[in-house]
């Protein structure tokens, strides 16, 4: 009875053992593909109204903590910097507010179309080239959304 129940702790153990073993290896191989950023890396996307891109550049974010979103319209209406608000989802967290209550630079670009340039916080505690965002643009009773990812130069 005594060899029984010793046999059946052991492979209780082991089974423990194994399992915990799997857990690390999925663990160290997600964060292994999980490099950090270095350099300036854009992260873009486009919507029904707007194309935007992320701006990340990690020597700025060092001295700053700040970042730069860049809105180009895909009308050539001009719309007031007052009148957009937006939101701004990573996996750390969320960022909302209006343009026209932040740091921004706007011109018409070569193409007739208004860019909005913004400044940002810390969007992530750190970027990785797998981070995907989630921008919201609500602007004269329209709402567009935007799903910006870094995508490799061809």
């Amino acid at each position: 009875m005594r060899g029984i129940r010793e046999n059946i702790s052991r492979k209780k153990i082991v089974i423990m053992i194994v399992l915990v073993i799997i857990c690390f290896l999925l663990v160290v191989g997600k964060n292994s593909n999980q490099k950090a950023v270095e350099g300036i890396v854009e992260f873009s996307g486009e919507g029904k109204y707007w194309e935007a891109i992320y701006i990340f550049n990690s020597d700025r974010y060092e001295e700053t903590h700040t970042n730069y979103f860049k809105l180009v319209s895909k009308q050539k209406t001009l719309i007031p910097k007052n009148n957009i608000n937006i939101k701004i989802i990573s996996t750390d967290g969320i960022i909302t507010g209006n343009l026209g209550d932040m740091d921004v630079s706007e011109k018409i670009n070569d193409d007739g179309f208004q860019e909005i340039l913004f400044l940002v916080g810390t969007v992530n505690q750190t970027t990785f080239l797998g981070d995907k965002y989630k921008l919201h643009i609500e602007f004269q009773n329209k709402v567009d959304t935007i799903n910006l990812k870094y995508e490799q130069s061809k």
